[in-house]
């Protein structure tokens, strides 16, 4: 695994398994700017329910953090700091 303290992004959990990427980014869009969405896969290319959203600018996070619990794909996200 690779550690990283990223500043600029926000874990997702509970993530829709036919969740896309452009998907969380238009969930997130009202934040910040968005400089990637990653949604992690397992060896077999299968989501794993969580993600990684990194924006480009510190403020975006607690824009983030403002959505825990808010649904996507009818499921309540939850949104934490990056805390790796």
């Amino acid at each position: 695994m690779i550690v990283s303290r990223c500043k600029t992004c926000v874990t997702l959990l509970q993530v829709d398994y036919a969740c896309l990427p452009e998907e969380v980014q238009q969930h997130f869009q009202f934040c910040g700017t968005i400089n990637r969405v990653t949604i992690l896969t397992d060896s077999f290319g299968q989501p794993k329910g969580f993600a990684y959203v990194e924006f480009d600018e510190v403020e975006a996070v607690q824009n983030a953090l403002l959505l825990n619990e808010t649904d996507l794909h009818g499921r309540p996200l939850k949104v934490q700091k990056n805390l790796l």
